[in-house]
């Protein structure tokens, strides 16, 4: 076990440790139901879950919002609000309209265009992370 977990079972002990784990299991499987059928909308879907982990005793309430706080999930959600006003002011039509205009005169170049065009994006987006990992195929 991790420290962290260690100390979680420590604090609540064996039992209530196991019966964590098997919520948290049944949790996990639940919301990944949730986001491939889309029953739900997924930002409800991932709200349902914080509050499910806290609801089972799977962490605290401390730990469980102290995610919110990580600086990779604020660019998570700001990538989501990004990408959903490019779709509502119709920008990204246009400059995918551009995009193949400019560049689809050959799969090549149409394949350099998007790898670079990929690729100045992110590395603008996250300075610090390993950009050639997350290059398109």
């Amino acid at each position: 076990l991790s420290d962290k977990a260690q100390a979680r079972l420590n604090v609540i002990g064996e039992a209530a440790f196991i019966r964590a784990c098997y919520a948290m299991l049944a949790i996990f499987c639940a919301s990944i139901v949730l986001w491939i059928t889309e029953a739900v909308q997924s930002y409800l879907t991932s709200l349902m879950v914080i509050m499910a982990v806290i609801l089972c005793g799977v962490t605290t309430q401390k730990d469980a919002f102290a995610q919110l706080g990580h600086p990779v999930m604020w660019l998570n959600i700001l990538s989501f609000v990004l990408a959903s006003m490019l779709v509502k002011t119709r920008v990204a039509k246009r400059f995918a309209l551009w995009f193949v205009l400019k560049f689809g005169k050959s799969l090549q170049a149409t394949s350099s265009a998007s790898l670079s065009r990929s690729t100045a994006i992110k590395s603008s987006l996250m300075a610090s992370a390993p950009i050639p990992a997350l290059k398109e195929p």
